[in-house]
């Protein structure tokens, strides 16, 4: 599978967490992913995969990152 380039991702629960995986184990994400997600736990499965870098807030992503792609991986009603 191609490489998407860095990759944004906007939630990162069971959906997101679920997709994130399947890229991760395809190569889909080599470039390295900055997930959105204010619940820690929802992240466990990926601690200490250097790929992936979780932040609580839209507010938090690097002012230098520049996503290839982005995904939105939320419910409609969680969204602000």
């Amino acid at each position: 599978m191609t490489d998407f380039g860095p990759m944004l991702l906007i939630g990162c629960g069971k959906m997101g967490g679920a997709m994130l995986s399947g890229w991760l184990d395809s190569g889909a994400a080599e470039s390295g992913v900055v997930a959105v997600e204010p619940n820690a736990e929802a992240m466990a499965a990926f601690a200490g995969d250097g790929r992936v870098r979780r932040v609580d807030a839209i507010s938090d992503i690097p002012e230098d990152f520049a996503p290839g792609t982005v995904i939105l991986a939320v419910k409609p009603q969680m969204m602000e």
